[in-house]
């Protein structure tokens, strides 16, 4: 049974409102300001208990090039704060993980680091999601990176986006 949690029904619904060309004026006479809706369209595989950056590979939104899907990496050009949110699925094929932990590390903002875990009886599937408001000066970039324990993890990707990651420019 699937279900939708408020974060990735808001994130989907984002993406879309946006990709529709959707005018959005007030900011230094752009029509959107930058945003970015990348996701896992696969899976990818990980050493349990490393961190290994998730390799975001795919776009919905993506309207200024920010983002690097060879490299998931983020690379805002235009100087400001931008709202950070990410989800990451992790999976076995064994009902053997315990613990996931995804991990951020903004240029610089309000929160610098942002680390979140979670820890539960043995399961297949593990979830943890962050999110982050950090300042970057138009030069800089970053990366998520997570980990989970157990045996033969992997970051569960798809067609439809389980693993993704969003940015909003939001202010100077």
């Amino acid at each position: 049974m699937r279900y939708f949690n408020l974060k990735y029904l808001t994130a989907i619904l984002l993406g879309l409102l946006l990709a529709s060309n959707v005018a959005f004026a007030g900011i230094g006479g752009e029509a959107k300001p930058p945003m970015v809706f990348a996701y896992l369209n696969t899976t990818q595989s990980f050493t349990s208990g490393t961190f290994a950056t998730v390799n975001f590979n795919a776009e919905v939104v993506d309207n200024y090039n920010f983002f690097n899907t060879g490299t998931a990496t983020f690379s805002p050009l235009k100087p400001g704060y931008y709202q950070i949110n990410w989800i990451i699925k992790l999976s076995s094929a064994t009902a053997s993980l315990t613990t996931a932990r995804s991990e951020f590390l903004c240029p610089s903002g309000p929160g610098n680091a942002v680390s979140t875990w979670m820890t539960q009886p043995a399961s297949t599937n593990l979830g943890v999601s962050g999110s982050a408001l950090c300042y970057y000066n138009g030069s800089t970039s970053s990366t998520i990176r997570a980990t989970a324990t157990g045996t033969s993890p992997y970051f569960d990707g798809g067609s439809v986006p389980q693993t993704y990651f969003t940015a909003i420019w939001v202010s100077f």
